[in-house]
């Protein structure tokens, strides 16, 4: 998986804010989300666009442009921005509302 800039630059912005977990950079293509993690996501995309006061369906084209995995806690974290209205939060799913998949096999 290549990490865009800006994810790492967030990455380490994290990691520097949360010293006692380790911040992994995650594919969310490689993710399955428990439906609570849904409703979860959707009242922080709610939010977010209510604070950039933009549609929420420009959030919800970008939930999940930036994932992370916290360790040891086995949490995801979710970093929701709008930055050019300079908004941003970060939602964080308890291990148990998300699992990592693989990716299929290809022939």
């Amino acid at each position: 998986m290549q990490i865009p800039m800006r994810q790492e630059y967030i990455r380490k912005r994290l990691q520097v804010l949360r010293p006692e977990q380790r911040v992994i950079c995650m594919d969310p293509e490689l993710l399955a989300l428990h439906e609570d993690a849904a409703k979860v996501l959707e009242g922080a995309a709610e939010q977010v666009a209510s604070e950039a006061g933009v549609p929420v369906s420009i959030i919800h084209d970008r939930l999940f442009q930036f994932v992370f995995r916290l360790e040891p806690s086995g949490s995801l974290l979710l970093v929701l921005s709008v930055p050019e209205r300079d908004v941003e939060i970060n939602v964080e799913l308890p291990h148990a509302l998300w699992k990592q998949t693989t990716p299929e096999k290809r022939a």
